[in-house]
């Protein structure tokens, strides 16, 4: 008997699933990319193919070996299998003829260098050897009585012959034993808070630094002009940021001011980042203050959007953020301490301009209204049980290993558009122009007034804190950190210098030769991959970063990523097999995607597809642009899932940086 969380759980999947799938359109995005492809025309290329297909028919001996079933018919396929391999071989061998000729006559003209022809010889000696070995491997199969087959010895043929498959080879990087699951929360310690020593604050006359970008304050145009919109008030700015950034509860710099001006929403230290790098962009010294502060449960609860004293103080906890509960005699729970930062800025004490001070400014901390949604499940006619019936009717599920296969999409499809028909009826019926908030429920920010210079002081929340540091810069463990690698590359950076921009990884060839070779092959897909060498590059908004060594096109390697969160002790890893020649983009999402980040992207896009003469092919920039928005939609998606599931379900949600691979 499946628990009802269990079949919760395989209903979110299904949900989540088939909804991804047709709205970001991958059914037709795979078909046209499974039907681009054209016949290879050359022999070797088909030479490898006809190895695979001797594979499957191996396999399928196994398969009536394992049944009880007479291998007689797979037997007959694999003869015709390898005849056919042995009648290719001569185009084979004069198709490599040909290309040494080349060879040689490129090497006589110094167009190549000898190395190229190396490879190709090379690669001839292991072809010769790989065929030698088929041939006795498959000869031993075929030389003992049907009866007297075992699948042992088939299994051991079929490791012969994949051993010899001419399928890439895979450069590991590093001596890791596995790789980690991507799909996973990495591990985040309940942090307590840390006795300092208190500090004045307001004392130091402002510096050079306090005017000046950093990693977390970037001083962008879009920032000067956010600035000069708020018409460079110290008042107006605060109110923006402070009227209009919702929070989310994290610990540590991961969006930067760019990150959090394009998400509208960050923690204490993005928001302080935000409203910093506007102070500087208007010329007003601002800077970090930092410490212990206390508030009572019920702002708390009221700040991240839930109804108990308990899990409102989890939430800070469970991410990261360091924090301790204050309890009365009976335990229950009155006030939260917690580390916290927010924003000192050095203004006039009035219009006139006559004296300047230091004023703490808390934008990250607001108040909100909450409005209801709608019963969902009773709008929809929801019943579960029908629902999760429908949708496992002919499935497979393995309840002991915890997996599932076969669900019926027909069902799963059918209801899902009855239960949509029934909501959408219920609401034009029920509500009067109805918006998705009316649906989900949803909250809003309670707006404070643009306080004058001499009130800007009365904005800070905490009655009680503790100030212990004085920042312009944050230090490293403050910050998420990343860390990319392969096979001669290495890029170490911040979250917050990634915030908003694309990070792609491609190949260009290793050497000048290598680059002609394959001009005088007409091209990347006509060249023989085993003479060209390429190299990887990494690059942040189409800038290069980092390059790799040349490796041979068409191989896999490794591609690492690293991540370590503020304050943490281990990096979190992952390992993603990539193919020599390919592009891909590194897409991340470090708290929620903004639409209007993406939609900037788009029209980025179309100005470069608008710019190109029809004839023309794209462009490698256009590549690593479309890779780009794929990763972004993908999270865009993701994110508004999360956002639903969370309001139906009541449920505070968070997302950890995050990566796509595309």
């Amino acid at each position: 008997m499946i628990s009802r969380l269990k079949k919760l759980k395989i209903f979110l999947i299904i949900t989540l699933f088939a909804f991804s799938f047709n709205a970001l359109g991958l059914a037709n995005f795979a078909l046209a990319a499974n039907s681009s492809g054209v016949a290879p025309s050359n022999p070797v290329v088909q030479q490898g193919q006809k190895l695979k297909e001797a594979i499957e028919a191996v396999e399928a001996i196994k398969g009536d070996l394992a049944c009880g079933v007479n291998p007689s018919h797979n037997l007959d396929e694999l003869d015709q299998k390898v005849q056919a391999i042995n009648k290719l071989d001569a185009k084979v061998e004069q198709e490599l003829a040909e290309i040494e000729s080349k060879l040689n006559d490129l090497l006589k003209n110094g167009e190549i260098s000898s190395e190229i022809l190396e490879r190709h010889r090379n690669f001839v000696d292991q072809y010769h050897q790989k065929l030698a070995t088929l041939q006795d491997t498959i000869n031993e199969i075929q030389i003992t009585p049907t009866q007297e087959l075992s699948i042992q010895q088939i299994d051991n043929a079929l490791q012969q012959i994949k051993s010899i498959s001419p399928g890439p080879k895979i450069d590991i990087l590093g001596k890791e034993d596995k790789l980690k699951l991507p799909h996973r929360r990495s591990d985040i310690s309940k942090e307590g808070l840390v006795s300092r020593p208190t500090i004045t604050t307001g004392i130091t006359l402002p510096t050079p630094e306090d005017l000046t970008s950093t990693i977390d304050v970037q001083i962008t145009p879009e920032i000067e002009d956010l600035a000069g919109q708020l018409g460079n008030d110290p008042g107006t700015i605060f109110a923006y940021v402070r009227n209009n950034v919702d929070y989310q509860p994290y610990f540590g710099s991961v969006k930067g001011s760019v990150g959090t001006y394009w998400e509208k929403a960050g923690n204490d230290i993005d928001q302080s980042s935000l409203l910093i790098g506007l102070f500087r962009a208007s010329e007003i010294p601002a800077r970090y203050a930092c410490g212990a502060v206390e508030l009572p449960i019920v702002k708390v609860m009221n700040w991240v959007g839930v109804e108990d004293a308990n899990v409102a103080a989890e939430v800070f906890s469970s991410n990261g953020i360091p924090s301790e509960t204050v309890t009365s005699a009976d335990g229950t729970v009155t006030h939260l301490l917690f580390f916290h930062i927010w924003v000192e800025a050095y203004i006039p004490k009035s219009s006139a301009r006559m004296e300047y001070e230091w004023v703490q400014m808390n934008p990250s901390f607001k108040q909100y209204k909450y409005y209801e949604g709608i019963d969902i499940p009773d709008a929809m006619g929801f019943n579960f049980d029908t629902f999760y019936n429908n949708a496992v009717s002919g499935a497979t599920i393995n309840e002991p290993e915890s997996w599932f296969t076969n669900l019926n999409e027909s069902n799963i499809t059918s209801d899902i558009e009855t239960y949509a028909d029934n909501l959408l009826s219920w609401a034009n019926t029920n509500l009067s122009d109805p918006t998705v908030g009316d649906v989900l429920g949803y909250r809003e920010i309670e707006q404070i007034k643009i306080p004058q210079l001499n009130n800007l002081a009365q904005t800070f929340p905490f009655k009680t804190f503790a100030p212990q540091y004085e920042l312009s810069v944050i230090p490293d463990h403050w910050r998420y950190m990343a860390l990319f690698q392969m096979y001669g590359l290495d890029y170490s950076t911040t979250m917050p210098e990634l915030a908003g921009k694309s990070l792609t990884l491609s190949y260009v060839p290793a050497t000048s030769y290598d680059e002609e070779l394959i001009e005088y092959y007409g091209g990347i897909f006509n060249v023989p991959a085993y003479l060209v060498h390429m190299k990887s590059q990494l690059k942040v908004e189409g800038s290069i970063v980092a390059e790799g060594y040349g490796v041979t096109l068409g191989t896999y390697q490794v591609f690492r990523s690293n991540f370590l969160r503020p304050l943490g002790t281990y990096w979190d890893t992952n390992d993603k097999q990539v193919t020599t020649g390919a592009d891909y983009s590194v897409s991340l999402d470090q708290q929620r995607i903004s639409l209007d980040l993406v939609k900037k992207r788009v029209d980025y896009l179309k100005g470069l597809i608008e710019g190109l003469p029809p004839t023309d092919p794209a462009t490698q920039e256009m590549v690593e642009e479309a890779l780009h928005i794929t990763g972004l939609s993908y999270f865009a998606q993701c994110d508004v899932l999360s956002d639903v599931a969370g309001k139906t379900s009541k449920v505070i949600w968070t997302r950890q940086p995050s990566q796509a691979f595309v």
